[in-house]
């Protein structure tokens, strides 16, 4: 089973885009395959690694040429607040051909508040997040060993969006959103930003 750690009191991270070798991942949601740059010259950012084999990260101007960064963040978990001399590079981690990171620059998350949950999905539609009318995006996790599908409180493993495991997926919405898999046990995180 995958480890599960959201981290309290971090910023939460939007994600939303793709992202590949080379190319800048700001405010959003990629893979990264070998040393990747991530944000944009020195602004501060925070990453969150998705993959278990989480990622390292290393302030440079170029791409860095080892096999480690200087700041390691392991797998389910938010990096500090990171602000580069240069700019920042991702890696993924223990060796892994490719990682799922997230980054958020610090400047767009400033003033909010963040909410964390962690929930056992079944094969019953339960709620995973209440409605909040302040809410900006939610982001669920699966750290369950199979699919999840998340929507409203009807839904079905027909009809959810799904989030296969060791993933997220990113909802921008204030309603309520319930969880449901073929299978019961499957464990999921929520980091929510209002």
């Amino acid at each position: 089973m995958l480890k599960r750690t959201l981290l309290a009191g971090a910023l939460a991270l939007i994600c939303a885009s793709s992202a590949f070798a080379d190319t800048p991942i700001v405010s959003g949601r990629g893979d990264v395959v070998g040393w990747t740059r991530v944000g944009s010259g020195t602004e501060p950012v925070q990453v969150q690694a998705f993959s278990t084999s989480g990622v390292w990260l290393s302030d440079s101007a170029t791409a860095p040429a080892g096999a480690a960064g200087v700041v390691y963040v392991s797998g389910g978990n938010i990096s500090p607040v990171l602000t580069a001399k240069n700019q920042w590079w991702v890696l993924p981690g223990q060796g892994a051909a490719s990682a799922t990171i997230g980054v958020i620059p610090v400047s767009q998350s400033s003033g909010q508040s963040i909410a964390t949950a962690q929930r056992t999905i079944g094969v019953t539609a339960s709620q995973i997040v209440a409605a909040r009318t302040s809410r900006r995006a939610v982001t669920i996790a699966n750290w369950g060993a199979t699919d999840i599908y998340v929507g409203n409180p009807d839904v079905t493993t027909s009809t959810g969006a799904r989030i296969p495991p060791g993933r997220a997926r990113t909802v921008e919405t204030s309603a309520a959103i319930y969880g449901i898999s073929g299978s019961a046990g499957q464990a999921a995180d929520a980091l929510e930003t209002y």
